[in-house]
């Protein structure tokens, strides 16, 4: 809510010739507008989630995961209106996450497949959790939770949760 009775919302939008991240503000007298704010190949198959808070400066957050085949980062984005988006960050992770889609028992399949993304933002404090698929099907925890946290305005995200926390 922009406080004005607008809403906006961020989306993946996929195409024949590319795959965006989107805002589209929904005016309170029943009118809208879009923007594309990351566009990228249609190549790639990591799902491109994205999520959206208010900061507590008033300004809005949206970030969303990007990067190839087997390993993503997220990109942050502030805005001050919900139309015109300015890059915070490439790199919002210190270190990117290893990513699949195939699944089997081993080393091959260490990686996540990455399903939903959240975010929050509390008291100066901006936590997003990515919910995803632990690819080694010989785990007995395969869906796994990754939290991050930032303290920053989502400059840059520390995991908070640890391997002891997610693993076997």
């Amino acid at each position: 809510d922009t406080g004005d009775g607008d809403l906006l919302v961020s989306y993946s939008k996929d195409t024949p010739s590319n795959r965006t991240v989107r805002v589209t503000t929904l005016q309170i007298d029943d009118t809208q507008s879009d923007v594309s704010v990351y566009s990228e190949s249609t190549s790639l198959t990591y799902p491109l989630l994205s999520g959206m808070c208010i900061l507590s400066d008033g300004t809005y957050l949206l970030v969303h995961l990007a990067g190839n085949d087997s390993s993503i980062n997220m990109r942050t984005y502030s805005s001050e209106d919900g139309a015109t988006w300015t890059l915070r960050t490439s790199k919002a992770f210190e270190e990117s996450l290893s990513i699949g889609t195939s699944t089997g028992s081993g080393s091959t399949f260490q990686n996540y497949n990455p399903k939903r993304l959240r975010i929050a933002q509390s008291g100066g404090v901006v936590l997003v959790m990515i919910e995803t698929e632990w690819n080694d099907t010989s785990a007995t925890k395969r869906n796994r939770l990754l939290q991050f946290a930032s303290s920053d305005l989502g400059g840059s995200f520390d995991l908070v949760t640890t391997t002891a926390e997610i693993d076997d």
